[in-house]
């Protein structure tokens, strides 16, 4: 059986970059990517890290793309929806070794 799984993201409009995952701010358009995972076995750490590594990746072209790092503004909004994006589409898999993998990821950012 396919499964995909939908990432969504809200795309500024004229940039590079995104702002929310919310469309109805600051004229945004709505970007959705299907993440396929039919191949995985969500029940297995192996399964689940790769799927968390194509939700991210999936968020991040979402997201309009990592913008150059000397464009602050663009990077923070980018960051922002990134987070965003990835939250709800781990939330919406429902998978909960998925959830945690992810979890320890952000604990992990947050400290390194």
């Amino acid at each position: 059986m396919k499964k995909a799984l939908m990432v969504c993201a809200a795309a500024l409009l004229g940039l590079s970059a995104t702002a929310s995952a919310d469309p109805s701010n600051f004229g945004h358009e709505r970007v959705t990517l299907n993440v396929p995972y039919g191949d995985l076995d969500l029940s297995r750490p192996a399964g689940a890290k790769t799927m968390v590594y194509r939700i991210r990746h999936a968020a991040a072209d979402a997201c309009g793309g990592e913008p150059y790092i000397r464009e602050m503004r663009e990077r923070r909004v980018f960051k922002k929806c990134l987070r965003v994006a990835i939250a709800e589409a781990v939330q919406e898999l429902g998978s909960p070794l998925v959830a945690s993998i992810y979890q320890e990821e952000v604990a992990a950012d947050r400290l390194g």
